[in-house]
């Protein structure tokens, strides 16, 4: 203005202050993208196509019948029906099945599945999605916005539908119509290939569903307890684990020679790693902490490929049972472990917040004075009391809640100049912050 040129400083401003308004356009276009139907079926199908070529192969045999490059862990089964439990548009639920079953149908034919097989491989798929959508739906997903939690009731739900019925479904309608396609499989090879899928599909729910679910609802919640100086537990629990691994280690290597086997058993491991996710869930934030079990349960799943087939007998599947049985035994305590905790916060805190307010006008009361004055006590303020006359009379008049309101209606009044406390009938200690408000 008056004829002056802008200054380099002035211009720079100017720029700067563009480039952070074309910035933040651009993050909330792509924000508001992710958040609309394309954008979400787009993003959790290519997360379930990534799923599909996470592998963790292992060798079993079941009826004489030895396979090789078998999976043991389907993530992308897990990733399903964790959308089928949060997503409440179906149609975007179908619509990322059927980019799952485009990436199926791509390896089929690198694999050089018949045309029939495809055909019935995608009938298969399609019940395999009512399947998926009624488990979700007997487990009591999706819910409202409001009601977006995993409470301690579900976890049951989640044993017996999600991690039992669930696998179970998807191993009868999926692999066994496929298998029956193929006219050249042995029953010793389809009994395989339903235990392997079954085996799949377990482990792919276990490390992703409740994980994400739980991590998802509770991404907003901070950690349960997260004192500084208890972190120092971890290292602790990290040297104990190297340890109790090298030990193990030895014991052994001086041991191979009568069971033919030195290697790592991470299950001998369990109660370390109890105790290492238990300290995750109480000190991290539960979408970090969740994220971290998925994690672990995948290396757990991992490491048990080298005793999954137990030197090729058919104790091979009792093994894999056991090994699921202690996977799901740890996931069940931990995610039990943490809404428990959860719980009993929101308890403390709603017990805490009722004793230091006013039953009747909801104010705060004298035990929330007694708290500030004996936690934090003003440095120069001082303390006032008002007592107001003839506040029975609106009671005996008007009724309690007409009283309420003038309460309520005189506190915000004084608060605009000093704290008031609810004490009584007409009665409020006031505390001023700052000596020199003089009003």
């Amino acid at each position: 203005s008056g004829g002056r040129r802008p200054t380099v400083s002035g211009c720079r401003l100017v720029v700067l202050a563009v480039h952070w308004n074309l910035r933040m356009g651009i993050d909330r276009s792509i924000l508001t993208w992710a958040a609309s139907r394309p954008g979400r079926v787009l993003l959790l199908g290519i997360c379930c196509l990534l799923l599909q070529q996470v592998t963790v192969a292992y060798s079993f045999v079941a009826g004489g019948v030895p396979t090789s490059n078998a999976s043991l862990v389907h993530l992308h089964a897990g990733l399903l029906l964790a959308i089928a439990m949060l997503e409440r548009d179906l149609r975007v639920v179908a619509a990322v099945w059927g980019l799952t079953w485009l990436g199926w149908v791509a390896r089929a034919l690198a694999f050089g599945y018949s045309g029939p097989t495809i055909a019935v491989g995608t009938a298969a798929s399609v019940l395999m999605l009512g399947c998926t959508l009624l488990c979700a739906r007997w487990m009591g997903w999706p819910r409202a916005r409001k009601q977006m939690r995993v409470a301690t009731d579900d976890v049951f739900r989640f044993v017996l539908i999600g991690l039992l019925l669930y696998p179970a479904l998807l191993t009868l309608t999926g692999s066994g119509l496929l298998s029956l396609s193929m006219t050249q499989s042995s029953p010793e090879g389809l009994v395989g290939s339903a235990v392997m899928t079954y085996f799949a599909k377990y482990f792919g729910v276990a490390i992703i569903t409740v994980p994400l679910v739980v991590g998802w609802t509770e991404r907003k919640r901070i950690a349960a307890w997260a004192r500084p100086a208890s972190y120092l537990w971890l290292p602790g629990f990290a040297a104990a684990l190297l340890l109790s691994v090298w030990l193990g280690r030895i014991t052994r290597a001086d041991l191979a020679q009568l069971q033919g086997d030195a290697g790592l058993v991470l299950m001998d491991y369990r109660i370390i790693l109890l105790a290492i996710t238990g300290w995750w869930m109480l000190h991290l934030r539960p979408a970090l902490s969740m994220a971290l079990l998925s994690l672990v349960l995948l290396v757990m799943a991992w490491a048990l490929t080298g005793t999954a087939g137990y030197n090729g007998s058919a104790l091979g599947v009792l093994n894999l049972f056991h090994l699921g049985l202690e996977l799901g035994i740890l996931l069940t305590a931990i995610v039990y472990f943490l809404l428990v905790g959860r719980d009993r916060l929101e308890l403390s805190e709603r017990l805490h917040d009722q004793a230091n307010r006013d039953s009747l006008t909801g104010l705060p009361n004298i035990n929330a004075l007694r708290e500030r004055v004996g936690s934090a006590p003003t440095v120069g303020g001082e303390m006032g009391y008002l007592l107001l006359d003839q506040v029975d009379s609106l009671a005996t008049g008007f009724g309690l809640r007409a009283q309420a309101a003038v309460m309520n209606a005189v506190a915000a009044r004084i608060a605009l100049q000093a704290q008031p406390y609810y004490l009584g009938t007409g009665q409020f200690a006031l505390v001023l912050g700052d000596a020199d408000n003089s009003a």
